[in-house]
């Protein structure tokens, strides 16, 4: 019988996020769910538990959400996936920091063939069963 999924929760950042860490105990592979901040915690939690990140995952474009997308991505590689709706927002990281009174995330370029998928029944799979991608309006203003 093989191992229950790895999951892992950590609440990042001043507006204490919670960050997914998802992974398979068998192939060692993950997708990491909103990274808004605490990068380093996030690494670390994923060398102990020995796991390669497959996507970065974005489930909306809020500061407190992808305030670490840009330093995963450069520590890991992995292509970060967002909804086309929420990109406007990512674009203005620096107007939101601002308004918190915080200082700007790291930014990057999204480039379009890295979003997630835009229907209901589209997934993301770093292996079964396959995890909905569906958008949420609500989080994209």
């Amino acid at each position: 019988m093989s191992e229950e999924l790895i999951h892992e929760v950590i609440p990042v950042g001043m507006l204490q996020c919670n960050c997914s860490i998802l992974g398979d105990p068998e192939t060692r592979e993950a997708i990491v769910v909103d990274p808004g901040d605490e990068v380093e915690r996030i690494l670390e939690i994923l060398r102990a538990r020995q796991l390669n990140v497959r996507a970065i995952v974005s489930t909306h474009t809020h500061i407190d959400h992808v305030g670490g997308l840009a330093r995963l991505h450069a520590a890991t590689k992995a292509p970060v996936l967002i909804h086309e709706a929420g990109l406007e927002l990512y674009r203005h990281l620096d107007e939101r920091a601002q308004f918190l009174g915080m200082r700007a995330p790291e930014n990057m370029r999204i480039e379009e063939r890295k979003k997630t998928p835009s229907a209901c029944c589209d997934s993301i799979s770093p292996r079964e069963p396959t995890f909905p991608a569906m958008r949420n309006p609500l989080w994209t203003k």
